[in-house]
């Protein structure tokens, strides 16, 4: 395993670039003295000795020292930009798969826990203003020392003013401190309920729902909308009052500045380089005042994504094994949530061998799903181990165990990507041979290809116009089948494949190829289908193992027609239950 943070690792590995920033940052402040320095130079050298040359020698090295200014400008942008990208590509990846597997054990919306949004908006804070004024914040002291030097007096009106920019700038923090996550949640909500509307649009329409559920989104839209103003009401006072608060201050120094002329404390000069100074240490954290949303927000998604990274830590793929064969072992298994007994199951055991096709059977929370979770390793057991060819199903390195695992879940939907990509499962080294393959097995061939661009057809998330819903679904049984896969698990196929003609049909026709290729099929069902295409029965009930043994041994040969009527006979096996074997 590894024992560093991913995350930690990236942000190590810009060091150089981020060091650079702030260099080049420093140069920028530096030069941006050279306004303060050509105001005193003008009114203390210029005006009294009348010298045009002086004048243009002294505007064409301001006008180099600008251009070099743009420059470095243009430098840190860039440096901004290279750094928001290698972020992105160095944990883009990993963020996009912890969104896949995102875990269920926290109540709050998956939206509000998605890694990827939470790297989104570090991206968004290295591209802001805010930003900027972060990197000119350790140079705020550069402009103070030349405040103080010009007169202590300028020098801690302007400290002063700055420790008050900094108390309003703790302050909306302080306002904002729990309403940043209640209105990005507020938000998500909202965006959750418009996606899942669409989604479930036919129904909704059937039913005259529309009116009704645009109530209902409504309520959400305004109380989303009211979290909102709650956000921003306290930043915009605030950041006004900063704004108005600087020109205040600026006029103040002048005020003072021409004081000290008069007590020829100071010179002429020296008051327009006061001002300009001022507004130097001020405009950063002006700037963020104003952005500080994007700066908390920022800040906030790298709390929590340096946290996930430290609590997730992704697994190092370990060495190659021997090929897949498909022996699938069950022992002791458990899993479920205490206190709650549906959908879980409770000391399975039972062994699968190469070519064995195992028929599920069980009525509603018998545990059926739950055991072809566990069985491809998207469900982890409680207690107990499933193993795959006599290794731990989590030992296997992804790249080798993916392709030997097929998985027909009882909902399917397709990636907005093209057909050959769904089916392929965007891997590039599946051929086309492979994936013709598969179709035909699908019984789907001829219905891609009558597609006007065939298996290069692109389809939105979910399938698009283009597909019936049959189709969907036997295309989604294709990506299950292309990589012959050593262990093929069906999840309700008859409810899956609902919409398909001759569903049972295609259910029997691969699950005999399979099994005849000495793959392992699993299926799952609540009534018997394709018994004559499997070899050996497990029965479910309140997640224990009613039954489990050969087909012939159980039902007899006469099936299926006694093999309902059988099912509600079988005696419940205790803990002891026997291990079948053969097939």
């Amino acid at each position: 395993m590894q024992t560093h943070n991913i995350y930690a690792a990236a942000l190590r590995s810009q060091l150089g670039g981020i060091g650079l920033l702030f260099v080049v940052s420093g140069l920028i402040n530096i030069l941006l003295l050279t306004g303060s320095i050509y105001m005193i130079q003008i009114y203390d050298r210029v005006l009294p000795s009348g010298s045009v040359v002086t004048l243009m020698g002294l505007f064409g090295i301001v006008l180099l020292l600008y251009c070099f200014f743009g420059l470095f400008d243009l430098i840190r942008q860039r440096l901004l930009a290279r750094l928001s990208v290698r972020l992105d590509l160095a944990l883009g990846a990993e963020c996009f798969a912890a969104w896949i597997r995102n875990d269920e054990k926290n109540n709050v919306p998956a939206s509000a826990q998605e890694p990827l949004q939470q790297l989104g908006d570090i991206r968004r804070l290295l591209s802001s203003p805010a930003f900027i004024s972060v990197c000119d914040m350790p140079f705020v002291p550069i402009f103070l020392l030349a405040l103080f030097i010009i007169h202590p007096w300028l020098g801690a009106m302007v400290l002063g003013g700055a420790a008050l920019a900094c108390a309003v700038m703790a302050t909306g923090r302080y306002l904002t401190r729990n309403t940043i996550s209640i209105s990005a949640n507020q938000e998500h909500t909202l965006a959750d309920m418009s996606y899942h509307s669409r989604r479930l649009a036919e129904p909704l329409r059937a039913m005259r729902m529309q009116d009704d559920l645009a109530t209902y989104w409504r309520g959400l839209q305004r109380s989303s909308l009211a979290w909102h103003q709650r956000l921003h009401a306290p930043p915009d006072a605030l950041a006004s009052f900063s704004k108005s608060f600087r020109l205040m201050l600026q006029s103040s120094i002048l005020t003072v500045g021409a004081i000290l002329v008069i007590q020829g404390q100071i010179s002429a000069g020296m008051i327009m380089a006061a001002s300009i100074l001022a507004g130097r240490v001020l405009a950063p954290i002006d700037q963020m005042i104003s952005g500080w949303r994007g700066v908390a927000c920022g800040w906030s998604a790298h709390r929590h994504l340096h946290r996930h990274f430290s609590q997730n830590i992704p697994a190092r793929e370990g060495v190659a094994l021997p090929e897949p064969k498909g022996r699938i072992s069950f022992t002791a298994v458990s899993h479920g949530i205490e206190g709650r007994a549906e959908n879980g199951l409770k000391d399975v055991s039972f062994d699968l061998s190469p070519g064995d096709g195992l028929c599920v059977l069980g009525g509603p929370n018998a545990g059926k799903s739950i055991l072809a979770k566990l069985a491809v390793g998207v469900a982890a057991p409680t207690t107990g181990e499933v193993r795959f060819d006599a290794v731990n199903l989590v030992r296997w390195p992804s790249a080798q165990i993916g392709p030997a695992i097929g998985y027909l879940p009882d909902t399917i939907d397709l990636l907005p990507a093209t057909i050959f990509d769904n089916i392929s499962r965007f891997r590039p080294d599946t051929t086309g041979a492979q994936v013709i393959a598969a179709a035909k097995l699908a019984r789907v061939h001829h219905a891609i290809m009558a597609l006007p661009d065939g298996y290069m057809s692109v389809v939105s998330g979910g399938g698009g116009s283009s597909l019936t819903q049959g189709q969907i679904q036997q295309i989604g049984l294709a990506r299950a089948l292309v990589c012959n896969p050593a262990l093929v698990v069906m999840d309700d196929p008859l409810r899956s494949l609902f919409s398909c003609p001759d569903a049972e049909q295609i259910v029997a026709e691969v699950a005999r190829h399979m099994r005849d290729r000495g793959s392992t099929v699993v299926i799952t069902a609540r009534q018997p289908c394709v018994i004559s295409a499997l070899n050996k029965v497990l029965v479910l009930s309140e997640g224990r193992i009613r039954q489990f043994g050969l087909t012939n041994d159980i039902f007899g040969r006469a099936f299926p027609t006694r093999v309902a009527a059988k099912v509600q006979t079988l005696p419940i096996l205790g803990n002891g239950t026997p291990r079948a074997s053969g097939g």
